[in-house]
């Protein structure tokens, strides 16, 4: 079975509310709400992303443009691969604290669409391995190839996420409870990494790559 694309997913959460022809742009809201809360509250492989690049001589800053990136969302790890080390997150008051000297920087914030460092390098150029979360895509629900980020079997969480949000809004919360409810039950049955890895790395079974 092909997989639902938005304007497929929307249609079937308009009809699971009754297909009512007055919430069309409201279940948009309610379906790009549900999609940013299962993104951002589990972990996917596919939402991943690794990027170098290289911290000039005397530089203290880098926006992520110079970076070649413009979805960054969370930030997992910065490593210093000129030096072989992990590079230690902290906060803008810690790196704002007094002048930039020079030396290989320890730690760095993220300051809007920029990286801040605690030091400028002081001969060469260092280079760093960044690891990050992308921000999702934003739905486009009339198009018939436009499709969550999430893996397929999220589609129907997402859209029953959304179904709840939607009979809440209009008042119906046995409904609205019993969408969610059953949201939830799926999300119980999609086994962890962990689980594959201890109950099906014998029988040549890999988690999702």
């Amino acid at each position: 079975m092909a997989r639902l694309s938005w304007s497929g997913i929307k249609a079937e959460a308009i009809l699971e509310l009754r297909n009512r022809d007055d919430i069309s742009s409201r279940v948009e809201n309610w379906l790009r709400e549900a999609a940013q809360e299962v993104a951002y509250a589990f972990r996917f492989y596919e939402l991943e992303e690794t990027v170098t690049f290289n911290l000039a001589k005397g530089a203290e800053e880098i926006t992520f443009s110079a970076i070649g990136v413009a979805n960054v969302k969370h930030i997992l790890s910065l490593r210093d691969t000129t030096n072989g080390r992990r590079i230690k997150p902290a906060s803008f008051r810690f790196i704002d604290r007094g002048t930039i000297s020079s030396g290989t920087p320890g730690y760095y914030c993220r300051f809007g669409s920029s990286l801040l460092f605690d030091a400028k390098p002081a001969t060469t150029h260092v280079g760093y391995k960044l690891r990050y979360r992308k921000q999702i895509d934003e739905p486009n629900f009339s198009s018939g190839s436009s499709y969550p980020n999430t893996p397929s079997e999220w589609d129907e969480i997402i859209r029953l996420l959304a179904v709840a949000k939607g009979y809440s809004a209009l008042f119906e919360k046995d409904m609205a409870d019993e969408k969610e409810a059953r949201a939830l039950r799926l999300i119980s049955r999609l086994p962890t990494d962990e689980f594959v890895d201890a109950e099906d790395s014998d029988f040549g079974i890999t988690v999702r790559v």
